[in-house]
């Protein structure tokens, strides 16, 4: 995503073809979007609208100096019931 013309979830959503049962959204926002998507996913599986499907939060960062890409990373990570490490609040 060079201009951010397609979103990330659009592009994730195609690597599931034809799948009905899957929703998705976009966050954008700086330094803790990471954490305020993966703190959503959790709310939502607590919450009575969960109806037993996982949550995927993909999180991504670049570091442009110069007009230049410098570094990048991205981290996925399933959120679900049952999971090998929680969250306390």
């Amino acid at each position: 995503l060079l201009d951010r013309s397609k979103s990330v979830k659009s592009h994730l959503m195609a690597l599931f073809g034809g799948c009905a049962d899957i929703e998705g959204l976009d966050a954008y926002d700086g330094a803790c979007g990471g954490v305020q998507a993966l703190l959503a996913c959790v709310s939502w599986l607590d919450s009575p609208a969960w109806d037993g499907r996982w949550a995927v939060v993909v999180c991504t960062d670049t570091l442009v100096a110069g007009g230049l890409v410098r570094s990048a990373a991205a981290v996925a990570v399933l959120v679900g019931p049952a999971a090998a490490w929680s969250l306390s609040r």
